[in-house]
């Protein structure tokens, strides 16, 4: 019953999805910031502030006009903003400079998931009874933790094997080194954008325009979450 309506469910796979992309950026993007750019851990930690904050503009903004949009235009157009954050990510190279290089990407992609993380958990919540709220919650919730496990791993394993493979093509210098770690990251970047473009996929073909609104307290539940 939980799974029977196609907007519940589309909010589930692109809370997976949506797990996967973040926490795989921020491992290897953390990686980047200090060994490639030689940022200390509280430099790199700081990086990430812009983040936090674009995710949470972003979602103040969606909770108050998915009203009057429905739930597919936010879902599909934050999937399609971390697209873009993700593919401006996967043009990086060894000498990037963080304001020029890193930034600007994190700006947009934090947009982009402030949209999906409200819209997903309005989707989840409406239209249920406060005895089932709680489960469809948790599954969301559940799809998030378990797509960031599945996005560090397989995000991970091509960065490594796209590195390896580009440290074959000459003697392991210390700049072919440097040039081979980043072209990893910057391939796992391209596969999270990828993630993403399907998201928004999923989310024009299966979410419809319109859906029962929440009530109020589920709202200020999303509002407080993000």
């Amino acid at each position: 019953r939980i799974f029977a309506s196609r907007n519940r469910t589309s909010a589930y796979l692109l809370s997976l999805g949506n797990g996967a992309t973040l926490s795989g950026l921020l491992f290897l993007l953390t990686l980047f910031l200090q060994d490639v750019r030689g940022f200390t851990p509280l430099q790199a930690g700081l990086a990430f502030l812009p983040t936090a904050f674009g995710v949470l503009i972003g979602a103040q903004l969606t909770s108050r006009l998915i009203g009057r949009l429905g739930p597919r235009v936010p879902m599909a157009l934050g999937s399609l903003l971390s697209a873009a954050g993700l593919i401006w990510l996967s043009r990086l190279n060894p000498d990037a400079d963080y304001l020029t290089a890193i930034l600007g990407p994190l700006i947009v992609l934090s947009a982009g998931l402030g949209q999906v993380f409200v819209s997903t958990n309005v989707v989840a919540l409406s239209g249920m009874s406060s005895g089932s709220s709680g489960l469809s919650s948790a599954i969301l919730n559940v799809g998030r933790q378990v797509g960031g496990s599945l996005g560090i791993a397989v995000m991970g394993t091509v960065a490594v094997n796209v590195a390896r493979a580009q440290l074959v093509v000459g003697p392991a210098t210390r700049a072919l080194l440097m040039q081979a770690t980043v072209a990893g990251y910057a391939a796992a970047f391209g596969l999270a954008a990828a993630i993403s473009l399907a998201g928004c996929l999923v989310a024009l073909a299966f979410v419809r325009a319109a859906h029962p609104q929440p009530r109020a307290e589920q709202i200020a539940d999303v509002e407080l979450a993000a």
